[in-house]
């Protein structure tokens, strides 16, 4: 009886727990969707809580107005798999990976007809999954016009890099920085300029953490320590390259007393500056740029930050009237196009501006106000797809009007 009773105070325990902290993840929900240049829309998703979720995807033949289920051979299960398009001529091939057990690293699965069918292959970058079998694989990088891919991974021996010349075929791995346990995704110009950022996680207490960034100009076959100023030490910083050539670092979560920090780089990563005018609070969770050098950022207490010189100089233009401060917004993408277009997403809420960020409005909202947009994705030629759960939106006119996609 008494165990009985042990058993009913965790559980309870337990709801209380999850109320406090918020609704439980859906158990099936949208988690990625790649949009190609040839009209090619794959979504990745996630199924199932806790300790054994599975992977599936879809794909839609006619820009997103209908998705059917794609087929896996085998089914992945117990693994979160992740989109990473490989670049190989004029056709990238796509592929998911995901980590499965420590000693077994990484499985990959590759599609060859557009996202309809998907094959397992050996041949992907080889992580080691250093955290665990429900992390998320690395982004890849491309750093050069001949299919050069690098990615980095933090373990408990320091980072790795993982550096491929041949589209993926073939990957070198070495350990870069034995002193670095957290990298951020590599930023590339797809000409052979690189920048990440890490920090070293040990540190005595009091002690500012070590934390730096590292840049290549040859893609990835050699790195140097950039030139920082004085208080670039923060953790889970994270970086953006504009259109326009500028680099930009930004706090990715509430550090330093919660308030918003950013540094500039115009040399590719070589040395950092503090950037200027900025006065508010929260991490930034949205960012984008067009090819004149306006940048537009989101923190997430719905602060619309602008930059009209590449992120040296700012000014925080304030929270739109739909917007509430006591909201936590989840990271979310950022499109901005020469139009002078930006959308982004805002919990069920897709939001719009027509007028390079200046003022915004709610351009179309999910049905269930339960389910936060989980993806947002373009092609560049005014289509624009977004997921709620398992639910599918676009928009063919840069998100002037919407309709929902229908599930086959």
């Amino acid at each position: 009886m008494r165990r009985i009773l042990s058993y009913i105070t965790v559980a309870v325990l337990m709801v209380i727990f999850c109320c406090s902290c918020g609704k439980l993840p859906p158990a099936k929900l949208i988690s990625d969707i790649y949009c190609g240049s040839n009209d090619t829309l794959v979504a990745l998703g996630l199924h199932g809580r806790g300790f054994a979720p599975s992977s599936f995807a879809f794909f839609s033949e006619d820009r997103g107005a209908t998705w059917q289920q794609a087929a896996f051979t085998p089914v992945p299960s117990n693994m979160l798999l992740s989109l990473r398009p490989f670049p190989c001529g004029n056709v990238p091939a796509l592929c998911a990976g995901g980590y499965t057990s420590v000693p077994e690293g990484s499985r990959w699965w590759c599609s060859k007809d557009g996202g309809r069918t998907w094959d397992e292959t050996q041949r992907k970058a080889p992580f080691v999954n250093p955290r665990g079998s429900y992390s998320i694989i690395p982004d890849v990088a491309v750093a050069g016009e001949m299919g050069t891919l690098v990615a980095a991974e933090a373990g408990p021996e320091g980072l790795y890099l993982l550096r491929s010349t041949d589209c993926g075929t073939q990957w070198e791995q070495r350990l870069l920085l034995p002193d670095v346990r957290f990298a951020s995704p590599i930023v590339s110009d797809g000409m052979g300029h690189l920048a990440f950022f890490g920090h070293a996680k040990d540190h005595l207490f009091g002690e500012q953490p070590k934390a730096r960034v590292y840049w290549s100009a040859d893609a990835g076959a050699n790195w140097q320590e950039a030139v920082s100023p004085d208080g670039f030490f923060l953790q889970s910083m994270r970086l953006y390259r504009s259109p326009a050539g500028s680099l930009v670092a930004y706090n990715s979560q509430d550090r330093n007393y919660g308030q918003t920090v950013v540094f500039h780089s115009v040399d590719d990563g070589a040395s950092w500056k503090w950037s200027r005018g900025l006065d508010c609070f929260g991490r930034i969770i949205s960012i984008a740029a067009d090819s004149r050098g306006r940048v537009v950022a989101m923190t997430r207490f719905g602060n619309i930050l602008i930059s009209d010189d590449g992120g040296g100089t700012w000014r925080d233009n304030g929270v739109p009237s739909y917007a509430s401060a006591d909201f936590n917004y989840d990271p979310t993408p950022m499109i901005f196009t020469d139009e002078g277009v930006v959308i982004t997403a805002v919990d069920n809420s897709i939001i719009r501006s027509t007028d390079r960020g200046e003022t915004w409005s709610i351009a179309a909202l999910f049905t269930d106000p339960k389910e936060r947009i989980s993806a947002l994705c373009a092609n560049g030629e005014g289509l624009v797809v977004a997921a709620a759960g398992m639910s599918f939106a676009r928009s063919t006119d840069w998100g002037a009007t919407w309709q929902a996609g229908e599930m086959r």
